[in-house]
Order: structure tokens, then C-alpha cells, then sequence
């Protein structure tokens, strides 16, 4: 062999021996960190530890702990932690409290270093006393109107019966809820405790600033073996009124916002004067939205406004205009394709509409013209609204022709064409709900509800039955209101005063309409009922 073709093989031999080749991987991990030991033990007493250690079967780190660690009772000082090796070191920089049962909830803040998988166990307990404590709550907390259940809200127990405690210290203990809105708390300490619910807006575990919402138990419970509870969240109605935002719709429209009802809301431009009204406005249901339409953009590309309610400033704000104003009256909302029998045909516009002059308008029944009544609507004069004894299934056409309308600014439409179809009876039946049960006396509002929608509503103060006419083929809930204070609305809670918001109730199966026949709801609404 000679010098070269040796040397090659040796080149050869020496570049396959350094080639790494990757080793195949194993089956990927999916098991919980085991915790191997801890001190001081799991369940142990007598114990009042400076730190808490945690040893595992392997590495491990943490994920949000810091939020996810809950302490139960709360130490003063959030606790300090680091990992040493295979273990979790948690130090105490406080003295722990006599004969009393310490919980220390890791939630989803531990888990393996490589895969991420989440400990096996997250609750240590001990006792720094001879026993522990047996005492546990359980529930839910769920939004006191809509019923949803609610999560990550604090719930928390005093043992203090203090009535402003919630105010000024953090509980005895607390949990959060669950993404069902479930809570339990357990190694309680047997006694009587206050119990609140609290979305924190500030993360001190107290309730201190007035849109934070809150739930609570009306009187002390008694803590034993096992308690269960539902907790309605709420927000106070103390809040004052300002402006919440102005919104620009198009050219000549925008919204005010406010935060809470008011039919006394004025704005003035300041530094300019104007001999005639510069816009036309009028309010949406609750009174909580002004819409202005401007009849004149008056040249300038921002104004300053005052806004007032009952002559009271709230703010100062600026609108920015824009110099293109709006040249048409329109739909501004599609026009509906069927109606029902019994109702009118409205059309929406995009501005005030001032002026109807009917030589304008035809309302056609097949080949035929008939006679309507025609009108601006009474509150909101961007809605024309055409009423008629309507045949059943039958198909009309609307034909508005320019000139028939007038907005405040002057402004006509094209000739606008729209053909609709009139659902009959066989589209409706009728619901009836009626309240099994002679125990319950006082006023409800009754509610039926498409989605989040009231559809329909009456307010009953002694009959235990009511009754909707015509209503649209479908699928609904039934909803019903305790309205204690006999106000026609539901009414929320107030801290000071231990008043509980009014008790809502939600029949438990959908109410589906069929045609041919009514549909009765039959519910057992007893005292029982409410007081749970």
C-alpha cells in the first residue's frame, strides 16, 4: 500500500471515529415531580419551622409561584424561596401562630425542569399545635346577575366580627376560586367567621376602593366539620358621575358616555357663540348615552366642550371634526327582511329626521298600493315607523322616494326599496310561568332571554303566574328577579348596611317554543328557594 492511499484510510479512519451522532430519544416525560420528603413532615404537629424544605425525585423550578402560593392563615411578610438541587427551600421570616393548622398551597407554580410537568401534590399541612384543626368550607361564587360562575376571585374568612374588618386587615384565611368558581377551604379552625368574596383591584387582600367587587355571607357563620355556602359577587352602587367617553360616530354624530344615568346633561362650546342650535340630540335607554348630531361643522377641525349635569361641571373634553360632513340621509341600520304580525316596520337613519312628508312614500302589498300610517318616532326622530293591519305571510314593498324625509340639517335620501315578509301566528305562542308554590309572597320581575338578551319582561307583585304573548318561535331561558325593595329592576348590594344585591334565579332547563300549543313553565319557587 502506498504512503498515499495509507495516509487517505487513516484521514478516513480518524473523520467516522469523530462523527456524534445524536442517541435516539426516550419516551418523552409525563410524570408529576414526587415529593420525596419534606421538613417539616406533611400533616405533622408541634411545629413551628423557620423554613420549609421540599425534597423530589428531580430538578424542578417555578412558574408564576409567586402568584400561584397561597399561605392559609396569611403570613405578614411574603415568604422568601430558592432551590437547592433536587429541593424547594421556603423561608419564614416570621413568628408562626400558636395551635393553629397552616396550609401552603403551590397551586400550578412548581413543576420539572425539562417537560413542565405540574407536582403531583401541592398542599403541605401542619400544625405548630397538638392537633390539627378538622374545620372546612366549601361553595361556589358566581356573579350575582348573570349567574356565571367566576374565577381567581378571592374568598376569605375572618374570625374577627368586626363589622369593617374587610376594610382594614387581611383575613384569617383565603383561597381563590376555581375556573367553575368553586372554593374549599379546609383545616379550619372550629368558630364563627365572616365571610367575603373580593376581586382585588389592588392586591392588598382588602376591600378599599369603591369598583372593586365583592361578595358576602349576611351573618357569621359557624365553622364545624363542614360548611357550605354561594357567594353572589357584586358592585356597590356608590359611584359619582362623570364622563366616561366621547366616542365620533361619523362627520356629524358622536356619543357621549356616561357613567351613570342623568336626563339633566348639557355640553357648551367653550369660546364660541352660535344664534342658532348647533346640534340636535336626544338619549338611549338608560339615559346613560347622548348622541349629538351636528347641523354644522362650522368650518373648524376640533371643538372644546363644557359638560355639565345639572349644571354641575364633570369634565372638559375636545371632539375632533372632520370637514367632510355627511351628504345623504341613509339607513343606518339594515332594514329588517320580516316582521312580525303585530308590529311595526321601522327604518333607522343616520341622522334626525325632522320632516315626513307621506306624497312620498308607497307601501305596496303585491301588485297593489295600499294606505299606511307613517310617523317619525316620538323619543329617537331617526326611526320612521309604518304601521298597518298586516296580512299574514304576505310580502310587501316599501318605496321611499327623495324629499319624502328631511333631516335637521336638511339632508334627503335616494330612493330607498326595501321588500319584507310578515311572519303569522305560526311563528309565536304563548309562555306561561307559573310559580309552584303558595309560600312565596312579594314582587318578581319575570324575564324571558334569547342568549343575554331580556326579550320580554313583566313585573308581578302577587300573582304567583304570568303570561307573554306571541313570542318568537325558539329557544329561551326563563329568568326570575326577587325584587325586594318593589323597584321594577334588580337592585345590587351595599357593604355598610350588610344589604345583599336581590336574589336572581335562572330556570334550570332552556325553554324551547314549538308551534301549535303553549308552553308552561312550572316552578317551585319556595321560601326555601330564596333563603338558600
Amino acid at each position: 500500500m502506498t504512503r498515499s492511499l495509507v495516509a487517505l484510510f487513516l484521514l478516513f479512519l480518524i473523520t467516522s471515529c469523530a462523527q456524534q451522532v445524536a442517541p435516539n430519544g426516550g419516551p418523552k416525560d409525563i410524570e408529576a415531580p414526587q415529593i420525596v420528603g419534606s421538613e417539616p413532615t406533611n400533616f405533622s404537629i408541634n411545629q413551628k419551622p423557620e423554613k420549609i424544605t421540599l425534597g423530589f425525585d428531580e430538578f424542578v423550578t417555578q412558574r408564576n409561584l409567586n402568584s400561584e402560593l397561597l399561605i392559609s392563615p396569611p403570613l405578614k411578610e411574603r415568604p422568601k424561596f430558592y432551590f437547592k438541587g433536587k429541593s424547594f427551600v421556603l423561608e419564614i421570616d416570621e413568628e408562626l401562630e400558636s395551635n393553629t393548622t397552616y396550609t401552603i398551597n403551590f397551586g400550578q407554580g412548581l413543576i420539572d425542569l425539562n417537560e413542565g410537568n405540574l407536582l403531583d401534590s401541592n398542599l403541605i399541612v401542619f400544625s405548630t399545635g397538638s392537633f390539627l384543626d378538622s374545620g372546612s368550607i366549601s361553595g361556589k361564587l358566581v356573579d350575582a346577575q348573570s349567574l356565571k360562575p367566576l374565577k381567581d376571585i378571592w374568598v376569605m374568612l375572618y374570625n374577627s366580627l368586626d363589622d369593617s374588618i374587610f376594610c382594614k386587615e387581611k383575613p384569617s384565611y383565603y383561597t381563590r376560586t376555581s375556573k367553575n368558581g368553586r372554593f374549599n377551604i379546609d383545616y379550619l379552625k372550629p368558630g364563627k367567621y365572616q365571610v367575603f368574596g373580593l376581586e382585588d383591584q389592588n392586591s392588598n387582600y382588602k376591600f378599599d376602593l369603591p369598583n372593586e367587587k365583592i361578595a358576602m355571607v349576611k351573618r357569621p357563620i359557624t365553622i364545624g366539620i363542614d360548611t357550605a355556602v354561594t357567594l353572589n359577587l357584586f358592585e356597590e352602587d356608590n359611584q359619582k358621575q362623570f364622563l366616561k367617553s366621547i366616542s365620533i360616530v361619523n362627520e356629524n354624530h358622536f356619543k357621549v358616555i356616561l357613567n351613570l344615568p342623568s336626563n339633566k346633561v348639557t355640553l357648551d362650546v367653550i369660546g364660541k357663540f352660535y344664534k342658532t342650535p348647533w346640534f340636535k340630540s336626544y338619549q338611549t335607554t338608560p339615559n346613560d348615552t347622548i348622541d349629538y348630531f351636528i347641523s354644522d361643522p362650522f368650518g373648524v377641525d376640533t371643538l372644546d366642550f363644557l359638560v355639565l349635569d345639572n349644571d354641575e361641571i364633570l369634565d372638559t373634553t375636545t371632539v375632533i371634526l372632520s370637514l367632510d360632513t355627511v351628504r345623504k340621509l341613509k339607513t343606518l341600520k339594515k332594514a329588517p327582511n320580516s316582521i312580525a304580525y303585530f308590529k311595526a316596520f321601522n327604518l333607522v337613519f343616520n341622522l334626525p329626521v325632522l320632516n315626513l312628508d307621506t306624497s312620498f312614500v308607497e307601501l305596496w302589498q303585491d301588485s297593489i298600493m295600499i294606505e299606511s300610517n307613517m310617523s317619525l318616532g316620538s323619543k329617537n326622530t331617526d326611526q320612521l315607523k309604518i304601521e298597518n293591519s298586516w296580512e299574514q305571510e304576505s310580502e310587501y314593498t316599501l318605496k321611499i322616494f327623495p324629499n319624502a324625509l328631511k333631516s335637521f340639517n336638511n339632508l334627503t335620501t335616494d330612493t330607498l326599496i326595501q321588500k319584507f315578509k310578515i311572519i303569522g301566528e305560526d311563528g309565536f305562542t304563548n309562555v306561561i310561568v307559573a310559580l309552584d308554590s303558595n309560600e312565596y309572597s312579594g314582587s318578581i320581575i319575570y324575564q324571558i332571554l334569547k342568549g343575554k338578551e331580556d326579550v320580554l319582561h313583566q313585573t308581578i307583585s302577587s300573582e304567583k303566574q304570568v303570561t307573554f304573548k306571541d313570542v318568537k318561535l325558539g329557544t329561551y331561558r326563563v329568568k326570575l328577579i326577587y325584587d325586594i325593595d318593589s323597584s321594577g329592576d334588580w337592585t345590587t348590594g351595599k357593604f355598610g348596611s350588610k344589604q345583599l344585591p336581590e336574589q336572581i334565579f335562572i330556570y334550570k332547563d332552556p325553554v324551547v317554543l314549538k308551534p301549535g300549543f303553549d308552553t308552561q313553565v312550572k316552578w317551585n319557587f319556595s321560601k326555601s328557594t330564596v333563603d338558600e
